[in-house]
C-alpha cells in the first residue's frame, strides 16, 4: 500500500524534475516520457500520452502495474513506451526511476552509430559508467522493451539509435542528472571529432576515478 506523504513528495519531485528535461531542450514538442515508483512497489508512475513535460503537474501520472501494464490509477491514457519502462523496473529491484528523453546530440550521435562507450571526463565515469547501446528499433514495441529491459540488468544508461536516451535511478534526481550528463558526454564526444583525434580516458584513469572517496560521496547524495 502506497503512503500518501510519501507518495505526494514522489509525484511533485517526478513534476519537478520532468519539467527540468524539458526546460533544459532535453526533449521537444510532447516527446519523452518518465516514470518513478516508490521503492519495492509494483505500481510505476508514468508521464501520460500526448503532454509535454512543460504541461506536466504531480496530478496528470497515470499509475500503471509493471507486471500487468494495466492502468490502476489516474484519469489520463499512460505513455505508449509503458513496456520499455514496466521492462526496466521488472529488472532491476534497485531502481524507481525512468527517464527516458529525445536529446539532440545523443540522436546525432547514435544516428551516426556510435556509443558513448569511451568516457571523456571524469563525471561520466562517476554519474554513467557503462552505457548501452541499442541498434534502431521502432519506438513502442515490445522488442524495444525487451532489449532496454536486458539492457537494464547491466547498465543504468542506453542509448537508443535514431531516438533518445534512457536513464535509470534510485531517486527522480539521479536520473534526471544521468539523462542531463548523458547529453553533455555526446555533445563533447561529437565537438573532440572537430579538432581531429581526441584523448578518451584510459581504464587506469577509470580505475583511479572509480576508487576517489570524494566521487563516491557525489553518488551518493544523488541517490536521495
Amino acid at each position: 500500500m502506497e503512503k500518501p506523504v510519501e507518495l505526494g513528495k514522489l509525484l511533485a519531485d517526478l513534476a519537478k524534475f520532468s519539467r527540468l528535461v524539458y526546460e533544459m531542450r532535453l526533449t521537444a514538442g510532447p516527446g519523452g516520457n518518465t516514470s518513478a515508483r516508490l521503492p519495492g512497489s509494483r505500481v510505476m508512475h508514468l508521464k501520460p500520452s500526448g503532454l509535454s513535460f512543460a504541461e506536466l503537474g504531480p496530478e496528470d501520472f497515470v499509475a500503471v502495474d509493471i507486471y500487468t501494464m494495466k492502468k490502476v490509477g489516474g484519469r489520463l491514457k499512460p505513455s505508449s513506451e509503458l513496456a520499455l519502462h514496466a521492462a526496466c523496473y521488472r529488472n532491476r529491484e534497485d531502481v524507481n526511476a525512468v527517464f527516458h528523453a529525445h536529446p539532440a546530440a545523443s540522436i546525432a550521435l547514435g544516428a551516426s552509430g556510435q556509443n558513448l562507450d569511451r568516457p571523456m571526463y571524469p563525471d561520466h565515469v562517476v554519474y554513467l559508467g557503462k552505457v548501452s547501446f541499442v541498434p534502431y528499433v521502432a519506438p513502442t514495441t515490445r522488442e524495444l522493451a525487451e532489449k532496454v529491459g536486458r539492457c537494464a540488468k547491466r547498465s543504468n544508461c542506453v542509448l537508443l539509435q535514431n531516438h533518445g536516451t534512457v536513464a535509470l535511478g534510485s531517486s527522480v534526481k539521479e536520473a534526471f542528472y544521468r539523462t542531463e550528463l548523458m547529453e553533455e558526454s555526446a555533445k563533447i564526444a561529437l565537438w573532440s571529432k572537430i579538432p581531429g583525434k581526441a584523448r578518451a580516458l584510459s581504464d587506469e584513469d577509470v580505475k583511479r576515478i572509480e576508487g576517489l572517496r570524494s566521487e563516491a560521496y557525489r553518488k551518493k547524495v544523488l541517490r536521495k
